[in-house]
């Protein structure tokens, strides 16, 4: 009788909270939270592509683990990764894959930024339940709608909008409220967010000591139809050295883009063309633009260092695109539903894999000593069979294994003028 009494006195002092302050109340709850666990369930669709993913959050002080799993879709394989920042150290575990990632982080930042500097940017679900700051901000663009509907069932508060075409509803749990599910739905997209906040967390990960050691997790594709075993043994022997791939120089000639030349150095990269060079030292991204002649220089996160690249007039690589993206290299020259084969070999120095697919036909040379790619041919086709490009790139690989020195990373730019980086939408320039 007594436990009901205090239930009914709560229920009825969040009913009365508005939207506002309710708002505001869920905030302060979660700012004194220190050690906590929350599941969370997303589900959505936009533009016809649906989403659904589950994450599990473990909060212990500065300390904190994410797991992040999702279905097979089309053309993707299941996927099954937690990330853990402990201090300066970040171990990721690919449970499909049976792969690890152990990387030094600024232990001075955020648990959000630390997991970002591996994941990219965050689910904003996840965002929600990591940071307060991210959860006031995300609220204030609600706060100042006047036209909540606000109901209670026991100790869970809901708050809804309906303007015309479209439904907001916001769900919370608990005598000090916490945010418990949020929903959107409009003509063009939907999405519902289920949080499930717990006490106490448990930020252990262990990674079995078969687990491979790589510098990015391999493809998350479904695996397409290989013709023979060799085929695929092949493959993934690439794939697999490419992931390794740590330390070296790549000298890249395309018929379409020509000569350029990539630095690989651990979490360090540049890249040099004719018409431009960028370099990343592991914070710091240096560009400079050889037709306008401008350098500019600025902090930057590593996952997010092409969209730095790309704006002011420059290009990175795909090859570097794939490692910025924590994603292996050519891994997407093998989707779904493609076929590959064997066709044939270089004496004893290669093997010729032929990739098939119903727009793109892809020839890939691959070396029997490092098992990485000598030259690849590629041709998009029609439905009819007519090819409407073609293009050859060819490798040359150096120093391998050697890391370059720091100052490689670091160019000097001289006496001229250097200019801060533009702005990202959605990145805050430090």
């Amino acid at each position: 009788m007594v436990a009901r009494m205090i239930l009914l006195i709560a229920a009825l002092g969040i009913g009365q909270l508005k939207p506002p302050t309710l708002f505001d109340a869920c905030v302060a709850n979660h700012s004194k939270l220190r050690t906590y666990s929350v599941h969370i369930d997303v589900e959505g669709a936009t533009a016809g592509k649906r989403q659904e993913t589950q994450y599990d959050l473990a909060v212990n002080g500065p300390d904190a683990m994410l797991r992040v799993r999702e279905p097979a879709a089309e053309g993707l394989d299941r996927s099954d990764r937690t990330y853990l920042v402990k201090g300066s150290k970040l171990i990721a575990y690919d449970a499909v894959a049976n792969e690890r990632i152990q990387r030094t982080v600024n232990a001075r930042s955020s648990a959000a930024e630390r997991i970002s500097s591996q994941l990219g940017r965050l689910d904003v679900s996840v965002s929600l339940a990591l940071n307060p700051g991210d959860m006031q901000t995300f609220f204030s663009a609600f706060k100042r709608f006047p036209d909540w509907r606000t109901s209670h069932s026991g100790d869970v508060l809901t708050v809804q909008r309906l303007p015309k075409g479209s439904s907001t509803m916001f769900r919370f749990i608990g005598a000090k409220p916490l945010l418990h599910e949020v929903s959107y739905k409009d003509k063009a997209a939907w999405f519902h967010w289920n949080f499930d906040f717990r006490p106490g967390s448990k930020t252990v990960l262990n990674v079995p000591a078969d687990a491979r050691s790589v510098t990015a997790f391999t493809q998350k594709e479904a695996p397409p139809k290989y013709v023979t075993k060799e085929a695929k043994s092949i493959s993934e022997k690439m794939l697999r050295a490419y992931s390794a791939l740590q330390n070296g120089t790549i000298d890249v000639d395309s018929d379409v883009d020509g000569h350029s030349t990539l630095l690989i150095a651990g979490k360090r990269l540049r890249e040099n063309r004719s018409r431009f060079m960028w370099a990343y030292d592991g914070s710091t991204l240096t560009i400079k633009n050889g037709k306008t002649g401008k350098f500019y220089r600025g902090k930057a996160m590593r996952v997010i260092l092409s969209e730095y690249v790309t704006a002011v007039g420059c290009e990175v690589d795909p090859i570097i695109r794939r490692i910025v993206a924590h994603k292996g290299p050519f891994a997407d020259l093998f989707p779904k539903g493609a076929t590959v084969r064997l066709v044939g070999s270089v004496g004893t120095t290669a093997d010729i894999l032929e990739i098939t697919s119903w727009s793109l036909k892809v020839s890939l040379f691959v070396r029997r000593d490092n098992h990485l790619i000598d030259s690849m041919e590629s041709e998009t086709v029609e439905h009819a069979g007519k090819v409407q490009t073609r293009s050859t790139r060819r490798f040359k690989y150096s120093h391998l294994g050697e890391s370059a020195g720091l100052t490689r990373f670091r160019p000097d730019p001289g006496y001229g003028n250097v200019y801060p980086l533009p702005k990202i939408k959605g990145v805050v320039n430090k």
